[in-house]
């Protein structure tokens, strides 16, 4: 409060004293944290008659607005103190603005206490497929950390606020998890991320192998998670190579002729640690003639029709009728053939076989050829 006054006015003649009411304040003038951690508040300045403005050298001290005048609610924003062994105090001040010529200023303090050490890994679960393989692991953190596993299968390496995390290859059957350990500074763990991987595999997008009945061999694309053996339940169908490492590879399964009328099966068995991972049906056909169709109905006159000689092997006519003619006689694997047949000179129906025989192996098939007898009408001459 400022007051003037004078006690002669004729020495100041027409002059009157005047009051003008100018102040300026913070609401607060100490700030306190008792973490590190980030923070944000708020506080006022009231002016009258002054214009104001923040003078501040803290960089980890955020304040808005920074000047004004009269009254103003002012946010205040407090970064995170880095330091976990260390707190902080700063000052700052509220002061007219430079074009005001008042002079006052008001010191506010800032303190903060150390910061809480901290390692966060971004995800808290891991998840592998059963071949060997690394993901890396970030982590945001405050302080020097340290990582451990609980499992011999996983392979930690350190990096830049990160970890990389490398499995083996699952080999036991079974998916299996373990905990990985982040350590802040020593402390205890903050966050237990856990690795989860899968069983080892081995995967083929052949889903069953078919053979002719004479030897043949077929290239199979693999892909294994890990080491592996292949074997067959049958003598007659070999694999090679028998066994192999991670990643694709191409074997070769072979088979044996089949010498016998009946088709045959089996197996190419993969395994994984002496456990079945995967089995590959294999078929073989055997020897086989037929025809299509298995029978004729021929007119009287003379007709020819088509038949197809269906088979896996050479074959010949071993018998026919005398009024039929096959042509041609003989031939190998599937055939169209044609059979003619001579005018029937009798009125009655007659018939007969056409028997097929395989040239390798004891296999006949029979068609059977029937033909009308010849007709006639009452009542004209012939």
């Amino acid at each position: 409060l400022l007051v003037s006054c004078t006690d002669d006015p004729g020495l100041h003649e027409g002059y009157y004293p005047a009051n003008e009411l100018v102040y300026m304040f913070p609401s607060h003038n100490k700030f306190t944290m008792d973490t590190g951690n980030r923070g944000e508040g708020t506080f006022d300045v009231e002016a009258q008659g002054v214009s104001w403005q923040f003078r501040n050298s803290l960089k980890w001290v955020h304040l808005n607005p920074m000047s004004g005048s009269g009254f103003a609610k002012i946010k205040l924003n407090i970064d995170e103190n880095p330091s976990t062994t260390n707190s902080r105090t700063g000052i700052f001040y509220l002061e007219p603005s430079s074009d005001t010529k008042w002079d006052l200023s008001f010191e506010l303090s800032v303190s903060q206490g150390r910061a809480v050490p901290y390692a966060t890994p971004e995800k808290t679960t891991m998840t592998f497929a059963g071949a060997p393989s690394t993901q890396v692991l970030k982590i945001e953190s405050n302080c020097n950390w340290t990582i451990s596993e609980s499992a011999s299968w996983i392979t930690l390496s350190n990096k830049s606020n990160a970890v990389d995390v490398s499995v083996l290859a699952n080999e036991t059957g079974s998916s299996r998890s373990a905990t990985l350990y982040i350590y802040p500074e020593g402390n205890p763990p903050s966050t237990a991320p856990t690795v989860t991987q899968s069983a080892a595999t081995i995967t083929t997008a052949v889903k069953k192998l078919e053979f002719k009945n004479s030897a043949g061999e077929y290239s199979l694309k693999i892909n294994a998670d890990a080491n592996w053996k292949a074997s067959s339940d049958q003598t007659w169908i070999s694999v090679s190579p028998s066994s192999g490492t991670p990643g694709e590879k191409v074997l070769k399964v072979s088979v044996s002729p089949n010498t016998s009328i009946s088709s045959r099966s089996g197996y190419v068995d993969f395994q994984i640690n002496s456990k079945d991972i995967l089995s590959i049906p294999v078929t073989q056909e055997g020897y086989f003639l037929k025809s299509e169709p298995t029978s004729l109905t021929m007119s009287a006159g003379e007709e020819t029709k088509s038949v197809k000689v269906l088979s896996n092997s050479s074959w010949r006519i071993l018998t026919k009728p005398s009024w039929l003619t096959v042509t041609p006689s003989s031939g190998k694997d599937t055939l169209n053939v044609s059979v003619k047949s001579a005018e029937n000179p009798d009125v009655v129906e007659r018939s007969g076989y056409i028997v097929l025989k395989a040239d390798n192996i004891s296999l006949t098939c029979s068609l059977k050829v029937a033909q009308s007898g010849q007709q006639f009408a009452y009542g004209k001459d012939h």
